[in-house]
């Protein structure tokens, strides 16, 4: 039994490596770290959805603050996501984003502000979606050898997000989510460094009934070692500490997990990231009461970009994940990959694409196994009418699906056209 006291002692052992590593920094100097969070307003985290996002744009780099204004319309097939009686809406949308970036050599400042209303004409009860995403991504040269990175997203949201981990992938209700990382680098050798980060996520709903089951706080504590190979490969060795307390329910966990693998750059245009590894789960259960599992932990990212306007990016995970208490499972096994890319066709279109999959795997020792298959694809297209207007449109299909039990699942089709102003 993976005890509560060997979780301490693993916790405090990370909390050392991690103060180990910022004593080296105070003799020391860093290399730019880049941020690795949503970089731009109308970023869709994955998945467009009629939310309040908007399409991505790319901002002149003379001006340092911009201004985007989107106006759509769509048709939505299943507002509420539901599997008996769909309810399908015209909708309109309208949204504003703001992008201030600011800063010299040493620091690096740029924070991101999206706001935006949706009005479905055909849906009972309140009409009106609001949306609002803030992210703030700052980075600091203390010195030649030590950086620091802030990463921060705080959303106001409807719609569900599948990239957060142990989300519901059906719509619930209105909710806020937050996510702050802080991290630290400290270049040890020239081939060697430390890298030691904090993340704070939360996930908060706006009704008491649903905040009281699925409202919960997730953190990581991760460690780093990464050492330089070969000028395009670093290998890495990382340990992670995962904690996640929910406000009211009775379904704690906390993971501990070692990971290894590697950064590739095959050439400038072409990079794949890679970590592998295990991890030790204790998990807290009304029910069951505390359990231990060990499982595997993989995840893989590879970019490539082919032309200024023709990129693609393929990324997939597998680990466990809080469940929230879904069919009275305190864990649950995911794996999640996804597709996404741009095709320029000409000077003024872009083609816009990506598929998802998602396998849930709710594991109970008495009892059944629930399983549950998420499926979204989109298809979009972008006209640059000048350099300040566009016009787009876009076209998404979501499935989800529960093996044995089919009336959960539900299927969902969006389509919209839209215009951006920039400004």
């Amino acid at each position: 039994m993976f005890c509560a006291p060997v979780f301490r002692t693993l916790l405090a052992a990370v909390l050392f490596v991690a103060a180990w590593s910022g004593a080296w920094a105070q003799f020391g100097s860093i290399a730019d770290q880049p941020s690795d969070i949503m970089d731009g307003i109308g970023d869709w985290a994955g998945i467009p959805l009629p939310d309040g996002s908007v399409l991505r744009a790319e901002f002149p780099e003379d001006l340092p603050w911009d201004t985007q204004i989107s106006v759509r319309g769509g048709y939505d097939t299943n507002v509420f996501t539901s599997t008996l009686d769909p309810i399908s809406s015209l909708y309109t949308n309208g949204t504003i984003g703001l992008v201030y970036k600011f800063g010299g050599e040493r620091l690096r400042i740029e924070t991101d502000l999206t706001a935006g209303v949706t009005y479905y004409f055909s849906r009972p009860g309140k009409k009106q979606d609001y949306s609002l995403d803030w992210t703030v991504v700052a980075n600091y040269d203390a010195t030649a050898r030590l950086s620091f990175s802030l990463d921060n997203r705080i959303s106001y949201l409807s719609q569900p997000d599948f990239y957060i981990s142990g989300a519901d992938a059906q719509r619930l209700g209105d909710y806020w989510y937050t996510s702050t990382g802080i991290g630290m680098t400290y270049i040890i050798r020239p081939r060697l460094s430390s890298v030691t980060k904090y993340t704070y996520d939360s996930l908060t709903y706006v009704e008491p009934a649903l905040n009281d089951i699925y409202g919960r706080i997730d953190q990581t504590l991760s460690q780093s070692l990464q050492y330089l190979l070969f000028p395009t490969t670093k290998a890495i060795l990382e340990v992670q500490v995962r904690p996640t307390i929910y406000y009211v329910a009775d379904y704690d966990t906390t993971a501990f997990s070692v990971l290894t693998g590697f950064d590739h750059q095959f050439n400038p245009r072409f990079t794949w990231n890679l970590r592998f590894g295990g991890e030790a789960r204790e998990s807290q259960n009304p029910i069951q009461g505390t359990q231990t599992t060990f499982n595997p932990n993989v995840s893989s990212d590879l970019s490539w970009t082919f032309s200024e306007r023709t990129t693609a990016s393929w990324n997939l995970t597998y680990a466990s994940e809080p469940a929230s208490g879904t069919f009275g499972a305190s864990v649950r096994q995911t794996f999640r990959t996804g597709l996404n890319g741009s095709l320029g066709l000409t000077s003024r279109i872009t083609l816009n694409g990506g598929l998802y999959y998602q396998h849930n795997l709710y594991e109970q020792s008495a009892g059944t196994d629930f399983q549950e298959d998420i499926f979204s694809g989109t298809l979009g297209v972008t006209f640059q009418i000048s350099r300040n207007w566009t016009v787009n449109a876009l076209y998404q299909y979501v499935s989800d699906t529960y093996k044995d039990l089919p009336g959960l699942g539900y299927e969902r089709s969006i389509i919209y056209a839209g215009v951006n102003l920039l400004f």
